[in-house]
This record gives C-alpha cells, structure tokens and sequence, in this order.
C-alpha cells in the first residue's frame, strides 16, 4: 500500500531554516511508508519582497530536492517555487519536476506523467500555431 503525505508548512525568509523543516518533513512521511510527499505553494521560502532572490536559486533548489528524494527514496511534489523562467521564457517540463526514484511506483503517477505530457504538447502545439 502505498501513502501520500501532506505537508503544512509555516515557511518564513530563511531558506535554510526552512529546508531543516522541508527535511524533516521528508524523513517523517518515508517513516510512515509514505511514497510521495506533497508540499504547499512557497514552500522554500514566504516572505514579501524575496521572491526574486528565491527564483535566481531555481536550479539550486531543484537540485537540493531531487537530493533528498534520492537519499530518501520517495516522491517529492514541490508545491509553487518562484521561477526565472515565467512568464517570459520557456516552459519548464512539469512531468520532469516530478522526481521519479521508487520503481515500484512508476505504475501509480504514469496518468499524471501522461496528462502533464499531453498538456506540454498541446501548449506547443498552440506555440507553433501563432508563429506560423
């Protein structure tokens, strides 16, 4: 049987701080027999006027949880991160934010993988449409 965990976070400024919470959070859900857990929108970090300084950390973040996923072994769903991508640049890969390492759970996200596909699709296809 597998479990989902949903995380509730009081996320403040301090990144740091709160990726100990994020953590615990991860090694929580995993103890339980959780195989994906969920967290809220600005879950990384809540404070007004840090957005920007948060989204230059994009790729740093990502990084930083697709760690703890592997060290874990669980699914990670990573609520909202501000982005420097949007809504100006290219559209990142959705399907890819989900942080697949459980094999034995491959069968249980592939409608969501294939929706999340579909949706990219279509968006491209939309795309190419207005620039022909």
């Amino acid at each position: 049987m597998s479990l989902l965990s949903v995380a509730q976070m009081n996320s403040q400024n301090d990144i740091e701080e709160n990726f100990k919470v994020i953590e615990s959070f991860i090694q929580q859900s995993k103890a339980q027999g959780s195989s994906l857990v969920v967290f809220p929108e600005n879950f990384v970090c809540f404070a007004a006027g840090k957005q920007r300084d948060t989204a230059q950390q994009f790729e740093v973040i990502q990084k930083r949880l697709e760690t703890l996923a592997h060290q874990h072994q669980i699914w990670i769903i990573a609520g909202t991160l501000p982005c420097p991508f949007r809504p100006d640049g290219p559209v990142i890969d959705a399907h890819k934010t989900l942080m697949k390492l459980n094999e034995n759970n491959q069968n249980m996200f592939e409608p969501l993988v294939k929706q999340l596909q579909k949706e990219q699709d279509n968006m491209e296809q939309a795309s190419n449409q207005q620039n022909a």
